[in-house]
């Protein structure tokens, strides 16, 4: 069975819509009529301040709500090391269904991984990206839709500014705000400030 690597949890979705071959045919325990009972999906992630288990469990759900014949059995790397731990899962016979973040290199030329197919792709900006051998086996990275931006709220406080601003007009107000203060509004690359990353 080959396993599906995904920079989003959409990807379980994808997953969950492929045919039960695809799946394993896992069943629960409790079994139901007909078609045997719920498959299972172990899905590999990580948690973080940001990405917390309520995060990953409430998309989970998500699709759990939109699939019911399946479940998903959550996988949680113990440390940052993400690629490191799911090479161990392989090695003892435990390599998830879909896995979140982790290098396709080495699992990709091994036969373990899933090469989506040019229709699963069609949505993508460069569906091409991080191609092995001309296949492609993770969803293709920088083409997210909504870029993530976060706030330093003790900064936001200093610039006496209550809650993050909800429309653009707001964000160009706040950062006025914060330039007065001497605070520098906007930052790219990982410097702790107002807005950007913390």
């Amino acid at each position: 069975m080959r396993r599906i690597l995904a920079l989003g949890v959409a990807a379980l979705a994808v997953f969950a819509g492929l045919s039960a071959c695809t799946v394993g045919g896992t069943t629960d325990s409790g079994g139901g009529g007909g078609g045997g009972g719920k498959k299972e999906i172990t899905f590999l992630t990580f948690e973080t301040p940001n990405l917390t288990p309520q995060y990953w469990d409430a998309a989970i759900k998500r699709i759990t709500d939109k699939y019911p014949d399946i479940t998903v059995k959550k996988l949680v790397s113990p440390t940052e090391h993400r690629t490191s731990y799911a090479k161990q899962l392989l090695a003892s016979g435990q390599f998830p269904d879909v896995m979140i973040a982790v290098s396709p290199a080495g699992f990709a030329e091994s036969g373990n991984l899933y090469a989506w197919s040019s229709d699963e792709l069609k949505d993508f900006a460069y569906p091409s990206n991080g191609a092995i051998d001309g296949k492609v086996y993770q969803l293709p990275a920088n083409t997210q839709t909504i870029p993530i931006v976060y706030y330093n709220k003790d900064l936001f406080n200093k610039g006496d500014i209550a809650a993050p601003p909800a429309t653009y007009a707001e964000l160009l107000d706040d950062a006025a705000k914060l330039k007065a203060k001497g605070i520098t509004p906007f930052v790219v690359g990982g410097v702790h400030d107002a807005l950007g990353p913390t």
